[in-house]
C-alpha cells in the first residue's frame, strides 16, 4: 500500500472513530457495536506503529472517553424533598462513634418510629 492510500485510511478511520464518538458519548445514541468499534481502533492503532510519520497526538488513540469540558451535562440541583430516617452522613464523618453500618439502613427500614 503506498503512503498515500496509507494516510487516506488514517485519515478515513480517525474520522469514522470521532463521529462514533459523539454519537456514544454526546449523543447518549450509539452508531456502532462495541465490537466493531474495537476493530476501527485496533486498526487505527496498527497504521499508527507502522507508520509513526503520520501520529497526531489529537488521535483518538490518544485520547480516552469524551471532552467533559464543553458542558454537555446538564447542572441537577438537590432539593430537599423528605426527612431522612437516619442523617446521610459523608464519608470523612464515618468515624463520628456512630458505626457505619448503622448509617446505611435502607430509607424503608424505620426500626420502631413512629414518624419519619
Amino acid at each position: 500500500m503506498d503512503t498515500e492510500k496509507i494516510h487516506d485510511e488514517i485519515t478515513r478511520l480517525r474520522r469514522e472513530i470521532e463521529r462514533h464518538n459523539h454519537s456514544y458519548y454526546v449523543d447518549n445514541a450509539p452508531t456502532v457495536s462495541d465490537h466493531d468499534f474495537d476493530i476501527l481502533m485496533k486498526r487505527l492503532e496498527e497504521l499508527e506503529k507502522e507508520h509513526p510519520e503520520w501520529d497526531d497526538p489529537d488521535s483518538p488513540t490518544h485520547r480516552v472517553g469524551s471532552d467533559l469540558s464543553k458542558g454537555s451535562f446538564r447542572r441537577l440541583t438537590y432539593t430537599r424533598c423528605c426527612r431522612w430516617a437516619t442523617p446521610i452522613r459523608s464519608a470523612r464523618s464515618t468515624n463520628s462513634g456512630t458505626p457505619a453500618r448503622q448509617s446505611q439502613r435502607p430509607a424503608g427500614d424505620h426500626r420502631g418510629r413512629d414518624e419519619i
